[in-house]
């Protein structure tokens, strides 16, 4: 089973770790998925006479489905277990009563409530989604309006579509508190039988969800602190941009899988975008740390038997090897290693922040603590925070409840925010650059996530996007762009695999904070729907690329043959070369800086450019 470790991913501020990725994920079914073994027929269309769709049906559904769906919550508001379980293997005066106990006990009506239908799931195998077989409805008693929070419950409801026509009951389960979120906000949900194909249980699998909401929802305010919220736009595909380098970690998006590599894309002199390797390293991935620039990484490598299973279940026997490169990930140094599993999740100072862990049991519930390496120092949360940190502003910063507020760990505020009332009450992701300005502040509201940004502590800025666009935040291109991973959902994309300059999950783009712009990178330079592919890092430019197979190029102090050697640069190692160039001895030579920072002059006869 694929289980997540560390999963702050709202805004891509922190590392995924997770190991033991073997494609769809299975789960073992509960004593309430199935109360008996009779058999359901395989799927075929719904059989019901031709009507508009509801109008909140999500676009990529049929309208069948919809109008079910839209039954099934009326069934669900008045707890009609009967009609709920119609022709299935529910109905039984036991499958009726389990359901209705279900229902009240999970989705208690809260005074002037009532429970609605939240989203639409269809199953998903290792490559792609689709409800031509099975879906499953998830119901809420959230009001619309309502962003999930910690203890937030749902009842999703798994139909087996038949030839007989009614969709018949198959599955009744509450999801995971994990799940919950990319439930109601339209995404994937990692988690094991969501939804079903067939009757068999190995069918039954996680879910993409689409939301669904049939009550209106409450219509956003159209000002934040007096500015005018802005939808976000998606743009065409637009080529990797020219003028730097991105770091590209690669594996399974959608099995919560560890890392399997680390790539490096980058346009030649040609103008031909090339893909090199990075990562040559053995054991199994726990995750990699990316400065600012790309020229310091951090890798940690896991190597025992418990290395492949989930990250926080092995024991101690198990060890991380840490790896560090200076030179973009060229080549690699032994760092240290540590007992058990640990992943790096960041830079504080020069120190490596590592997750580490080394009990058994639930995933979440595992001995399990951040440090630092090589002091060994560990952090702890100050007072009424959680102990989930991101590393903000080069220092760490805490949760309070689910991003009310944000504190340094001895307990002094590490973000202010100033957007009144909603935020506080929703909770934020603060997101700075390097450089602490400017900064990006994200929150989820209904109809989807919205994004502040401040310059010079004032406020320039808020953009929404639509539901089921999240940007996963990755480097910073410059003060203006930032580099992200998202979904583009419906028509903006196509279906998975198919041939298309988008590939919609996981998409790589840029995000243009001064004018609200998404601009998705061409697919063809990447690997297809469901590779991982998240921008880890990026190196500006302009670049040249060391061509000195075998050997190193030395950078000198001066531009002459006598002068000092700073360093010498591997073969494959990309130089900063902007600035300017001289001829001397013989020899042109272009002025460089090192992913390190060490700047010189370098002979341009073994740089290419």
């Amino acid at each position: 089973m694929c289980r997540a470790v560390l999963a702050v991913g709202l805004l891509g501020v922190a590392v995924l770790l997770a190991t033991g990725c073997g494609g769809t994920q299975k789960a073992a079914p509960t004593a309430s998925e199935n109360p008996s073994a009779t058999p359901i027929a395989t799927a075929t269309p719904i059989a019901t006479p031709a009507a508009a769709a509801i109008p909140p049906c999500p676009k990529d559904l049929d309208g069948a489905i919809c109008e079910f769906a839209a039954r099934a919550e009326r069934w669900v508001q008045q707890n009609d277990a009967a009609s709920l379980a119609a022709g299935s293997s529910w109905d039984t005066a036991t499958g009726r009563e389990l359901i209705r106990g279900s229902l009240d006990t999970i989705l208690p009506v809260p005074e002037g409530g009532q429970r609605r239908l939240a989203a639409i799931g269809c199953p998903m195998d290792a490559v792609q989604w689709s409800c031509a077989a099975g879906f499953s409805l998830a119901f809420t008693t959230l009001a619309a309006g309502d962003a999930p929070g910690p203890g937030d419950r749902l009842v999703v409801l798994g139909f087996l579509r038949t030839a007989a026509g009614e969709p018949r009951l198959r599955l009744l389960k509450e999801p995971e508190e994990r799940s919950v979120r990319p439930i109601l906000t339209g995404d994937l949900a990692q988690e094991g039988g969501l939804a079903c194909s067939s009757a068999s249980d190995d069918d039954c699998a996680r879910a993409r969800f689409f939301v669904y909401w049939t009550s209106p929802a409450v219509p956003p305010a159209d000002q934040v602190a007096g500015l005018p919220v802005v939808p976000i736009a998606v743009a065409d595909s637009q080529p990797v941009p020219d003028g730097g380098a991105l770091l590209i970690e690669t594996g399974c998006w959608g099995c919560e899988g560890s890392p399997t590599g680390l790539d490096r894309l980058w346009r030649d002199a040609a103008g031909t975008l090339r893909r090199e390797k990075l990562w040559p390293g053995p054991g199994q991935l726990t995750g990699f740390s990316v400065a600012p620039g790309g020229g310091r990484i951090v890798a940690g490598s896991c190597r025992g038997d418990a290395c492949g299973a989930s990250a926080g279940t092995g024991p101690a026997t198990a060890e991380t090897t840490l790896h560090e490169s200076v030179d973009g990930g060229v080549t690699w140094r032994r760092l240290g290693a540590v007992a058990g599993i640990a992943g790096p999740s960041g830079f504080v100072g020069e120190q490596v922040l590592l997750f580490r862990s080394n009990g058994e049991g639930d995933p979440y519930a595992w001995p399990s603590w951040f440090e630092t390496f090589p002091d060994g120092w560990r952090p702890t949360p100050p007072a009424g925070a959680q102990p989930w940190p991101i590393v903000f502003s080069g220092a760490l910063a805490w949760p309070v409840g689910d991003g009310q507020a944000w504190l340094r760990s001895d307990g002094s505020p590490a973000f202010e925010a100033r957007l009144g009332l909603e935020i506080v009450r929703q909770g934020v992701w603060p997101y700075a650059a390097p450089a602490g300005d400017p900064l990006l502040v994200a929150w989820l509201q209904e109809r989807g996530m919205r994004y502040a940004v401040y310059r010079t502590d004032r406020l320039t800025a808020v953009f929404e996007a639509p539901r089921g666009i999240g940007l996963s935040l990755g480097p910073w291109r410059d003060d203006r762009t930032v580099f992200a991973n998202t979904s583009i959902p419906g028509d903006d994309a196509a279906s998975p695999g198919g041939p298309s300059p988008r590939f919609g999950y996981n998409q790589p783009v840029l995000f243009d904070i001064e004018r609200g712009l998404v601009i998705p990178l061409e697919a063809q330079h990447f690997k297809g729907s469901f590779g991982r592919e998240l921008v880890r890092g990026f190196t500006p430019g302009p670049l040249a690329r060391v061509n000195a197979p075998g050997d190193c190029l030395n950078v000198r102090e001066q531009a002459a043959l006598a002068a000092k050697v700073v360093t010498c640069a591997a073969d494959r190692v990309l130089l900063r070369a902007g600035g300017g160039s001289q001829t001397a001895d013989g020899v042109t030579w272009l002025a460089v800086t090192t992913p390190a920072g060490v700047s010189g002059w370098a002979s341009a006869a073994y740089l290419e450019r």
